[in-house]
């Protein structure tokens, strides 16, 4: 088997030993004969000089703006930590109250980022591995729900209500019961981070519906030299 990039819109395999805008220590395993003949898709992070595949299934931890935030390279994390600080400084200016709900929460990076601003902290993750993370992700008082989101709605025994929510979904969007609640939330602020145009736009026009406002939006190049953006929606309840 070859190593290299999958073309786009299809299936062959381009073979490549070193891309121009990777980090060093992509560029490290593709040069490799690491994963060579296990799988026919690999998830690598580099940095510098050094690299970590999802079959090491070792932990490993970056830091934004001082903060230490542990996760592996076989769960989700974002693919440019160069961009990370700004994002962060922007949750910071826009999150509100007391109480904050991470919807998608993955190992917590996103509430890792705006963490001192509140007392508590609720994240809900249907993968139940990002576990041991998020529990070291977040310092303060954390109530971690490793349940779908849909499951985490129907339960009526949680305490649901938060000051802001962040949600950060796959590309795929939000359920139509997921934009339900989001719209009878009463949450004072709701940050919608995504990374597709089209579920974000058909999600947020149910979302605000007669109960909230756009009150700002933001384009993160997370994606350079591609035609992708992370859009950023922060909603308001009117009055």
């Amino acid at each position: 088997k070859i190593k290299g990039f999958k073309e786009k819109a299809g299936d062959n395999i381009i073979s490549i030993d070193y891309c121009p805008v990777a980090t060093g220590g992509v560029n490290r395993y593709l040069l490799s004969k690491k994963d060579k003949n296990k799988n026919e898709r690999v998830t690598v992070f580099g940095k510098e000089n050094w690299f970590s595949t999802e079959n090491d299934k070792e932990e490993i931890h970056i830091t934004v703006n001082n903060k230490k935030i542990f996760f592996n390279s076989a769960l989700f994390f974002q693919s440019n930590l160069s961009i990370l600080p700004e994002l962060g400084d922007y949750l910071n200016k826009h999150v509100f109250g007391d109480t904050l709900l991470d919807l998608y929460s993955g190992v917590g990076l996103l509430s890792s980022m705006v963490e001192e601003k509140f007392k508590k902290i609720k994240a809900v993750e249907i993968n139940q591995k990002v576990t041991p993370m998020i529990e070291k992700n977040i310092h303060g008082d954390l109530d971690f729900y490793p349940l779908s989101i849909e499951k985490w709605i129907s339960d009526i025994k949680i305490d649901k209500r938060a000051d802001t929510i962040i949600i950060d979904p796959p590309r795929a969007g939000l359920t139509k019961k997921v934009r339900n609640f989001l719209n009878q939330s009463k949450a004072a602020v709701i940050i919608y981070v995504s990374c597709d145009p089209a579920t974000m736009s058909r999600d947020l026009k149910d979302i605000i519906a007669d109960k909230y406002t756009v009150d700002d939006f933001i384009l993160f190049d997370f994606y350079p030299q591609t035609s992708h953006m992370e859009a950023v929606a922060v909603l308001r309840q009117m009055s």
